[in-house]
């Protein structure tokens, strides 16, 4: 019962991070660096998800799936930053001005500017939770799957 849990994560997290660069690509609304970190660490949860759900040995499956969750918790703590810094709780360092993506021309145009981590680009318009919370959220509940599989994982064969 383990495996199918660890893929599902892992198709949920692709899916989030599918929304993520559909929302940056088709719709216009670039990430903050805060939005990248939270990017990185959700694609490793991601391929660590999946790579647990097809491991072999029992072992190297628990330690997947260990970092994955582990993964999923490092995602939703960036999250929570990020939405603490948006409701200003707090500073950061990003405050905009810093380079979004590397193209050399638009950078020396001063076009491609980063936005700022503390204005929030989106917000759901029922709950009127940022894209942020809403990646911690799910971030949480995927760190709980990946850790309730621990015990579960047997070996294949």
């Amino acid at each position: 019962m383990a495996k199918p849990i660890l893929t599902l994560a892992a198709l949920i997290a692709a899916a989030m991070l599918g929304g993520a660069l559909a929302s940056q690509y088709l719709w216009g609304l670039h990430p903050c660096p805060l939005c990248i970190q939270q990017r990185y660490a959700l694609g490793a949860a991601a391929v660590l998800s999946f790579l647990a759900s097809r491991s072999v040995g029992r072992r190297v499956g628990v330690a997947l799936a260990f970092l994955a969750g582990f993964a999923f918790l490092v995602n939703a703590g960036i999250a929570g930053f990020h939405s603490g810094v948006e409701l200003k709780y707090w500073g950061s360092a990003c405050s905009g001005g810093l380079p979004g993506t590397f193209d050399p021309a638009a950078l020396l145009s001063g076009a491609n500017v980063a936005p700022r981590c503390d204005e929030i680009a989106w917000k759901d318009p029922y709950l009127g939770l940022s894209m942020a919370n809403w990646n911690g959220l799910a971030s949480l509940v995927l760190a709980f799957l990946a850790f309730s599989t621990l015990r579960k994982i047997r070996p294949a064969g």
